[in-house]
C-alpha cells in the first residue's frame, strides 16, 4: 500500500509540471477596463480612454472624451466634454477599487472642444516645479483653436458634492489660433480685413491661474479671465518677406513698426527726403516713441485705420505703444502717415503728423 502512495505522488508532480509547461498555470494578464462600452446611446465616446497620472499619486486615471447634443450625421459638429474616472479604495478589501467619475467643466459653459479634443500633461503654470497641469487642446485640422487648463486640488470643496477634492479649471482660451507656454497664453484672432491682419492677445497667470478669482463651481460668476497684459495688431500669416514691395499701404505701415529697431530695413520704406528729415533714425517724438530710437526694443500697433481707395497719396492712422529696453511701456500715441504710391504699385512713407484719433474706433 505504501508503494502505491509513492507512485501516486510522483504522478501528481509529473502532471503539474506538464500542465505548467502548457501554460495553464501561468499568471493571468491584467484585464483591460474599456470604459466607453458602458456609455448610453445619447453619449458618443471619442476613441479609447486615455491614461494619465492626473492626481500626482503614482496611479493613472482614465480620461474619456465624449460628444453630447449629438448633431445628426455629423459627430464632429457635436460639442465635446470629458470625464475623469478616478480609482478609490473599496471599503470591502476583497473587491477592486471603485471608479469615481469627475466631470471636467469650465465656468459658465461646460464644453471643452468644438472640434477635436487632444490632451497632454504639461507644466504651463509655474510655481510648483513638480506639478504638471492637464491641458486640453481643441484642434481644427492641425491648428489649435482652444485651450483649457485643469489641476487636481485635493483640498477643494465643491458645492453640491460630498467629500473634498476636484479638478479645478485654471483658464480657458478660444481663438483662430491659441498657443500655450509656461506662464503665457497667446490668442490670435483673424480680422476680416483686406490685408489679412489679426489681433494678438498675450495673457499671464496670477496666483496660479488665469481667472481673476478661484473658480469653485460651473456657474461661478467669478470665472472671468484676467485681462490680457498686451494686445496688438499683427500679420496673420507673418511679416511679409519683402515689406517694401507690398501693394497695400497699411501693410507697409505695420511692417515699419514691426521692424522698427532695424534701421537699415525701415529706411527702404520711407521716401529718401523724408528719411533724411527724420535724421535717419525716426528718433524721439517723430514716429510715436518718446524714447530715442536706440532705446526702443519694440513697438506695438494697437489700432489702425486707412482709406479704402488707392489714390496716389493716402493716409493711414495708427495708435502705437513703444516699449523700451527695460520693458517699460510708453503712453499710447496716435499718428497719421501719408504714403505715396510708386509707379510699380508699391508705397513709400512720405510724411507723419501727430493725431488722427477721430478715425479710430473708440
Amino acid at each position: 500500500m505504501q508503494r502505491v502512495k509513492i507512485h501516486f505522488s510522483i504522478a501528481l508532480v509529473l502532471l503539474a509540471l506538464s500542465l505548467s509547461g502548457c501554460g495553464l498555470f501561468q499568471a493571468q494578464a491584467r484585464p483591460e477596463v474599456e470604459l466607453v462600452e458602458i456609455f448610453p446611446d445619447d453619449l458618443s465616446p471619442v476613441g479609447r480612454a486615455r491614461r494619465f497620472d492626473l492626481v500626482d499619486n503614482g496611479t493613472k486615471e482614465w480620461l474619456v472624451f465624449y460628444h453630447v447634443d449629438l448633431v445628426e450625421k455629423n459627430l464632429k459638429g457635436s460639442p465635446t466634454v470629458a470625464a475623469v474616472y478616478r480609482p478609490e479604495e473599496n471599503p470591502d478589501s476583497r473587491l477592486p477599487p471603485i471608479l469615481v467619475p469627475e466631470l471636467l467643466w469650465l465656468p459658465s459653459q461646460g464644453y471643452l472642444c468644438l472640434y477635436e479634443c487632444d490632451a497632454e500633461m504639461r507644466d504651463v503654470i509655474g510655481g510648483d516645479p513638480r506639478a504638471e497641469e492637464l491641458v486640453i487642446l481643441d484642434k481644427r485640422d492641425k491648428e489649435t483653436v482652444g485651450v483649457a487648463i485643469f489641476r487636481w486640488q485635493k483640498d477643494l470643496k465643491l458645492e453640491g458634492k460630498e467629500g473634498e477634492g476636484g479638478f479645478v479649471p485654471l483658464g480657458h482660451f478660444r481663438g483662430d489660433k491659441v498657443e500655450i507656454e509656461l506662464d503665457e497664453a497667446k490668442v490670435i484672432r483673424r480680422l476680416n480685413d483686406r490685408s489679412d491682419l489679426a489681433t494678438q492677445e498675450l495673457y499671464k497667470p496670477a496666483a496660479g491661474r488665469y481667472y481673476s478669482q478661484e473658480v469653485r463651481h460651473v456657474d461661478d460668476p467669478f470665472g472671468q479671465l484676467l485681462p490680457p497684459g498686451e494686445a496688438e495688431i499683427i500679420f496673420w500669416a507673418g511679416l511679409p518677406k519683402e515689406p517694401s514691395e507690398v501693394k497695400l499701404p497699411e501693410k507697409l505701415v505695420l511692417a515699419f513698426y514691426q521692424n522698427f529697431t532695424k534701421l537699415a530695413e525701415i529706411e527702404k520704406y520711407v521716401e529718401p527726403g523724408t528719411w533724411a528729415g527724420m535724421g535717419r533714425t525716426c528718433g524721439e517724438n517723430i514716429c510715436g516713441c518718446a524714447s530715442r530710437h536706440r532705446d526702443v526694443s519694440r513697438v506695438m500697433v494697437k489700432q489702425m485705420a486707412y482709406e479704402a481707395d488707392k489714390r496716389s497719396t493716402v493716409n493711414v492712422v495708427v495708435r502705437v505703444v513703444c516699449v523700451d529696453k527695460r520693458n517699460q511701456k510708453e503712453t499710447p500715441t496716435t499718428l497719421t502717415w501719408s504714403l505715396n504710391r510708386q509707379s510699380n504699385g508699391t508705397w513709400r512713407l512720405a510724411d507723419v503728423t501727430p493725431g488722427g484719433d477721430g478715425y479710430l474706433t473708440p
